[in-house]
């Protein structure tokens, strides 16, 4: 009886999960040139004529990761791990896979440009363009998250990504400190451009920055590369945590039995649990 009793109540979760409304927008950009596939998911909790506000999470290559972070958090907001809030992804109108999505995530989500990468990449075929990252936190400043939050009751913004979207999360944390609040940070491609990221943090500190209020959960896979991955987060870890910015909170886990193509699942997971938990 009690095993029938349990596996009626995960059965009723899992009918609950379903019933999250998500609404898909296009929205174009004049600062980069590309047109956004917006993807939001609301709980059901938030009511219209309501005034409730709820935190929101923008989560990067939404075209397949926002369904992986609406998952993970439903499985866990039916359990009360965490609070009720908002997912939001963003993606490219029809990109399905990240292959698919190389020509328009490249140059958003990395923040310097490599020549060396894109003369690569044009071994392959494939012509894409690098370094256009500043351009991307002007179109989700300026239009992405006013256009979403003019439509939604938010606040305690978030933002999450995985491989380059990891990378260009740790840019936005130095670029603009003030546009979210909490971080997931999967994967980080900090090996990008000779380890560019890892100079721009030391001339952040330069610069006279002292305070980053965020908290921020920077994962690897156990199994991702020792020299390109897990070591240069740890480097990246040492160093803020040696600058010792005010307001900083930053967790770094490396996850057991994980490589580059399955650490998210788990990330985006124990990110949900450690920044928003109920």
């Amino acid at each position: 009886m009690f095993c029938f009793l349990l596996l009626l109540l995960f059965a009723t979760g899992l009918n609950a999960q379903r019933i999250d409304s998500t609404r898909i927008y296009h929205l174009p950009s004049k600062f980069t040139g590309q047109e956004y596939e917006i993807f939001v998911s609301v709980p059901q909790s938030y009511k219209e004529k309501d005034t409730a506000k709820f935190p929101i999470v923008y989560v990067l290559d939404g075209n397949f990761m926002f369904h992986v972070m609406q998952t993970n958090y439903s499985a866990l907001r039916d359990v009360e791990a965490v609070r009720d809030m908002i997912i939001v992804g963003v993606g490219y109108k029809g990109s399905t896979t990240v292959m698919a999505s190389m020509n328009n995530r490249t140059p958003d989500y990395t923040p310097t440009k490599d020549t060396a990468f894109e003369r690569m990449l044009k071994d392959y075929q494939l012509n894409v363009r690098t370094g256009e990252a500043a351009k991307f936190v002007s179109a989700l400043q300026q239009e992405i998250i006013p256009f979403v939050e003019t439509k939604f009751r938010v606040k305690e913004r978030g933002l999450a990504g995985h491989s380059f979207g990891g990378l260009f999360g740790a840019y936005v944390l130095l670029k603009e400190p003030t546009l979210f609040q909490n971080y997931i940070l999967s994967s980080v491609s900090l090996e990008w451009h000779n380890f560019k990221l890892l100079e721009l943090e030391n001339d952040f500190y330069k610069a006279g920055n002292r305070t980053l209020n965020a908290k921020v959960l920077i994962t690897v896979g156990e199994q991702e590369e020792k020299d390109r991955m897990i070591d240069p987060m740890k480097k990246f870890v040492n160093a803020v945590r040696q600058h010792a910015y005010k307001g900083l909170n930053i967790t770094d886990r490396i996850i057991p039995f994980e490589d580059h193509g399955s650490a998210y699942l788990a990330a985006f997971s124990q990110g949900l649990k450690l920044l928003y938990k109920k």
